[in-house]
Formats: structure tokens, sequence, C-alpha cells
């Protein structure tokens, strides 16, 4: 008796562990995946310099990227529910891996005419692969969550903890980048080893996502994608809390995506410095979006006022921002404008996740959220371009329909969960 007890407390004790350092593992991927974002995204100017193309080509090539992870991201979410996640994040890593390399690589080919034309290819590859990265962290963090630390509240610090390292090696580094994208590079390599090394002890369940094995792959995928957006527009129609999570997931990345790719370009306009003369103020206003976000998890976790009282306050807080941005003559303006977004960046994304996820088919579900930022990222990315190519007034009419749209779906949203009593954190 005595030993059937001792075997399972060490049974017990060693899946504790194995979760411990899955756990880990997930909370690395979702470090590493946004360290590396806020990286190159604060040497956005140094990158356009030192690769001899001007903002707006990087800002296009970038933009073309976020568009792709529209299509990798939902297919890979799709095989989360039938099949080893593990391989998936293994295969996920690996480009990113490769990604990295590739874009160190190309520094050696800036005075090629095809510069451009490798750079969009960079990015549609890394938008292919790394789609997965972070939505598949987080069903597995989902499916092992124990009530010791919410998985949404871990896969939050875990990417803002990232977006604080990113600015600060931006920052202290920017001299030796191309050894920080090596190095970056090799830890998405051991990361990716790791991820397959744990799908070798999963049983092989073959992903059956309705191809059929007599006919054609191109086929196969097209129609798995057929019944995958039918599957789609049944969910959003059936379900007002997807539905109005989904939206505000669009209109929120849509934001986000707009001040990334075009803060290097305002800063320039405001100040009158060069691109490698701003670096340092791109650290520390993404150091400074990246620190407000971490903090206010606290709070945001353990007070149900504080909560509502942001939530509530979004919208406004969205507005205030985008005005700050399109009028500011000065970079006390601009921080102003970075500091009321961090409030939204706070505290929407676990909101309308947990929302909108539920508890069945979160794979499938995790896809469509994908989508959701991939174009709202690729928008506001596209939105920079034209302002890079353009002017600034185009921005007004569509910042003012996005923001009522947020308005609008925010109350919405809230609205409907509070009703049904569903907590933010599970």
């Amino acid at each position: 008796m005595g030993e059937d007890i001792a075997l399972s407390t060490n049974l017990d004790t060693k899946k504790k562990s194995l979760q411990t350092w899955e756990k880990t593992s997930l909370i690395a991927n979702g470090f590493l995946f946004s360290c590396q974002q806020s990286f190159l995204l604060t040497l956005f100017a140094n990158l356009a310099f030192d690769l001899n193309l001007s903002l707006g080509d990087l800002s296009l090539a970038f933009a073309l990227g976020s568009l792709f992870f529209s299509i990798g991201g939902p297919l890979s979410c799709l095989r989360a529910d039938s099949s080893s996640k593990n391989t998936i994040l293994g295969i996920s890593l690996l480009g990113l891996s490769m990604t990295l390399f590739s874009l160190a690589a190309l520094f050696w080919f800036r005075e090629s005419s095809w510069i451009l034309i490798l750079l969009i290819g960079n990015r549609i590859i890394y938008g292919l692969f790394a789609a997965a990265i972070n939505p598949i962290s987080q069903i597995q963090l989902l499916d092992i969550n124990s009530k010791k630390a919410n998985p949404l509240y871990l896969n939050q610090i875990s990417l803002y903890s990232g977006r604080i390292i990113g600015p600060i090696l931006a920052l202290t580094l920017s001299a030796h980048y191309l050894k920080i994208l090596f190095f970056l590079a090799l830890s998405s390599f051991l990361l990716a080893a790791y991820h397959f090394y744990k799908s070798s002890f999963e049983a092989k369940n073959k992903f059956t996502g309705l191809v059929n094995p007599s006919e054609s792959p191109v086929l196969g995928r097209l129609r798995q994608l057929s019944t995958f957006f039918g599957q789609f527009k049944n969910d959003f129609i059936n379900s007002e809390n997807l539905r109005s999570s989904l939206i505000l997931a669009i209109g929120l990345t849509t934001f986000v995506g707009f001040y990334q790719t075009s803060l290097s370009w305002k800063l320039i306009v405001t100040t009158g410095l060069d691109a490698i003369a701003i670096t340092p103020l791109m650290s520390y206003l993404f150091l400074g979006l990246a620190g407000s976000v971490f903090i206010m998890q606290i709070p945001l976790i353990r007070s149900n006022s504080f909560r509502n009282l942001l939530l509530k306050a979004n919208p406004v807080c969205i507005m205030i921002s985008m005005g700050f941005y399109i009028f500011s003559q000065n970079i006390g303006a601009v921080a102003l404008c970075i500091a009321f977004l961090a409030i939204p960046l706070a505290s929407l994304p676990a909101f309308y996740l947990k929302a909108g996820l539920g508890k069945v088919d979160r794979g499938r579900k995790q896809s469509y959220f994908l989508m959701a930022h991939s174009i709202g990222y690729a928008v506001g990315a596209l939105m920079a371009s034209g302002v890079l190519y353009g002017g600034v007034e185009y921005l007004l009419p569509l910042g003012a329909a996005s923001c009522a749209l947020l308005l609008t779906r925010t109350f919405s949203l809230s609205k409907n969960i509070y009703q049904k009593g569903l907590a933010y954190v599970s």
C-alpha cells in the first residue's frame, strides 16, 4: 500500500515537472516571437537605410508578410484540434529561424536591384510559417491550464516581456543588430528542436481535415479551405460573442499595425532627425508602451472594477490616441499617443479571446482570430504605406470610422459577457 502511494506521488511529481517544462517552452515561444518582432520594428528605420530601401517600400514588404499570416496561420490552427501541436510549433519555429537567418543574409545583397523582391519573399515565408507560434502556444496553455496560473495571463506576460526586451536590445546593441538576428534565429531553432523532440513521444494522429487521399493535395487543401470558410460563416452568424470579438480584434490590430509601421516616419517628421538618430527614441517609446501594458496586467487580473473601467474607456482612449498621432507636432504628443494606446492593448486582447474562444473547437476559432489579427495588421501597415506615399489626411475618415466601430462593439461585447456571467479569467 505504501509503495503504491509512493509510486503515485512520484508519477504526480513527474507529471507536474513535465507540465512545468511544457509551460516554460510555451512561454518562451511567445517571448521569442514578440522579442524579434519588437526588435525589428524598433530598428525599422535602420533596416530601410541599411537595405537601401525607402520606408514606404519596407512598410509594403511588412504589410504583405502580415497578409500571409491569414493564410499560414488558419491552416496550422485547423490542424491543432486533430494533430500534434508540438509538430506544428516545431515547423513554425523552424520557419521563423529560417526567415531571421535569411533576413540577416539580405544585407550582403543590399546593392542588388532585387533587394525589395527578396525582402518581400522573406516576409511572405515569415507570414506563412511564424503565424502559428503564438495562437498554438495559447491553445496548449489552455489545454494544460492549472488553477495556479491563468493561461491568458501567462501568455500576455510572455508577449510583453518580449516586447520590453526587444527595444532594450535595439537600444543597447543597435550597432550589432545582425548578431542579435543570428542569436534570435538560433534560439528559434533550438525551441523548434525541443518541440520536435516532444512530438516524437505523442500518438501519431494523422490530420484528417477532410482531405481525401485519393484526390490531389491541391484539390484536398482547397476543399479543406472551403469547408473551413463554411464553418466560419456559420460560427460568425450564430455567435454574437465570437462576431463582436473578431471585429474588436480587427479594429485594435489595425491601429497597432498602423502605429508600428509608421512610427519611424512620424518621428523623422516631428523631430527632423535622420533614420539612425531616431532609433533611441523608437526604443524608448516601444519600451514605454510594452512596460505600461505589462504593469497593467496585475490590476486587470485582480480587480473587476479596474477592468470594467478600462474596457469602457477603450474607445475614448483610441480616439484620443489617433488624434494625438495625426496632429502631433513634437515628440511629447507622440508619447501621449502611445500612452493612450497602452490602455486598449492591456485590456482588450485577453477579453475578446476569452469571449470568442469558448471551450470547444479552440483550434478552429483561434484560426479566426489569427485571420482577424492578420487582416488588422495588414490594413494598418497598408494605411501607413499610404501615408508614406501620400498624405496624412486620408487617415481622418478611416480613423473616425474605426473608432466608431470599436465604440459600438466594445459595449456590445461587454454587455453580452457580463449578462451571461462569463469571467474574464478562468
